[in-house]
C-alpha cells in the first residue's frame, strides 16, 4: 500500500498497487522516491504538491478507479472549481477519457483520427441512466480539451443541442452535474454560439430553480421515456457477422422476382447459343402491348419478357 499526504490539509490518501497504476505522476514519484529527500516522510508517507488539493483528488481517484467519468461531475461539491479538477487531471497524466461517439454523428473534429478496422463492428443500444451520465461527462471534457471544431457551423450546433439536452433534463443530470457543464461552457465554448444560442444557455439561478422530485438516484435504472436525444444511446461491438447481417440490403419482393427471372433469361440464351434458329425467330412478328394501350413489335428474343409490359397468351415477347 502507498500513502499520500497533502500537504496543506495534512489528509491521507491511501493506493493500492493497482490503483496506483492509473496515476503515472504518482507511479513517478513513488519510482524516484530514492532521488528526493523531502517527497517522504517519517511515516513513509509521500508528501504531495501543495498544487494537487486533496478536495480536487478525492473525486478524482474515486472516479477513475470505479471507471465512473460521472462521478467528477455528479459529486463535486458546488464550490469546487471543476476548472481546477479538470487541471489536476491533466496534472497527474491520467489518459484522456476516449471521445464519445453517437449515433449520426457530424460533429467535425480539431485533429484527425485513425479509424480502427474494428471499430466498425458496433451498433448502437439504449443506454441506462449512468452510461448516459458517463457520456455526457466524456462529451464535456472533450469541449475542454477542444476537441470540436466549432468554426463549423453543423458542429457548432451539435454541440449547443447535446450541451442544451443536458441542462434541460433534471431528471437524469442533478444540479451539480449542469452547474458544472455550465462553467465548462462559459469558459470554453460560449463564445462560439450565436447571440440566440446564448439567450436560451442558462444562468446558475435558473439551474437552481430547475428542481424536480423525480431524479433518477440509481445509475442502473432504465433512462425515463421521454429523454430522447444522443446522450440516449451507447455503442456496443459485434462480431462482422452480427455487423453484416444488420447492415445487409434487405431484399424486395421485385428484387426477388428479378433475380428469377433474370435466370430465367440466361437459360433462355443458352438455348440460342446450342444451335437454336435465332433468325428464324428474329423475323417473325410478334406483339405485346405495354398496359394494354400500344403495341411493340418484338423481333429477339421471344421468350423475353421485360417488367411492365403484359403480353397476350401464346404470343413470343421480347419486352
Amino acid at each position: 500500500m502507498y500513502l499520500f499526504r497533502f500537504d496543506k490539509t495534512n489528509k491521507v490518501v491511501q493506493l493500492d498497487q493497482q490503483e496506483l497504476q492509473h496515476f503515472p505522476y504518482l507511479v513517478a514519484l513513488v519510482e524516484r522516491s530514492q532521488d528526493f529527500i523531502s517527497n517522504k516522510n517519517q511515516n513513509d508517507e509521500y508528501i504531495l504538491d501543495s498544487n494537487i488539493r486533496y478536495s480536487w483528488f478525492l473525486p478524482i481517484i474515486r472516479s477513475v478507479t470505479q471507471e465512473q467519468p460521472s462521478i467528477l461531475f455528479a459529486e463535486l461539491s458546488l464550490t469546487c472549481n471543476v476548472l481546477g479538477i479538470l487541471q489536476l487531471y491533466d496534472y497527474l497524466c491520467i489518459k484522456p477519457l476516449p471521445l464519445p461517439r453517437f449515433e449520426d454523428d457530424k460533429l467535425v473534429r480539431t485533429h484527425s483520427i485513425t479509424a480502427d478496422e474494428n471499430e466498425k463492428y458496433v451498433k448502437f443500444v439504449r443506454a441506462n441512466v449512468g452510461e448516459t451520465r458517463n457520456l455526457a461527462v466524456q462529451f464535456m471534457m472533450a469541449i475542454s480539451r477542444d476537441e470540436y471544431d466549432l468554426s463549423d457551423l453543423e458542429t457548432k450546433d451539435e454541440v449547443f443541442s447535446l450541451i442544451m439536452s443536458i441542462f434541460s433534463n433534471p431528471k437524469v443530470f442533478n444540479i451539480k452535474f449542469r452547474s458544472h457543464t455550465l462553467k465548462i461552457v462559459t469558459n470554453y465554448c460560449y463564445a462560439s454560439f450565436s447571440e440566440e444560442q446564448k439567450k436560451e444557455i442558462p444562468t446558475v439561478k435558473r439551474i437552481k430553480r430547475m428542481k424536480t422530485t423525480e431524479f433518477c438516484v440509481d445509475n442502473n435504472e432504465a433512462l425515463p421515456d421521454d429523454f430522447q436525444n444522443k446522450f440516449a444511446s451507447k455503442l456496443v461491438k459485434i462480431s462482422k457477422e452480427e455487423y453484416d447481417a444488420i447492415h445487409a440490403t434487405p431484399v424486395s419482393d421485385f428484387d426477388s422476382f428479378l433475380a428469377d427471372y433474370c435466370h430465367f433469361d440466361d437459360m433462355v440464351s443458352s438455348v440460342y447459343s446450342c444451335g437454336s434458329d435465332y433468325d428464324e425467330w428474329d423475323m417473325m412478328e410478334t406483339w405485346c402491348t405495354f398496359n394494354g394501350n400500344y403495341p411493340f413489335r418484338n423481333s429477339r428474343n421471344p421468350f423475353r419478357h421485360r417488367i411492365g409490359f403484359d403480353c397476350c397468351i401464346g404470343t413470343r415477347c421480347i419486352f
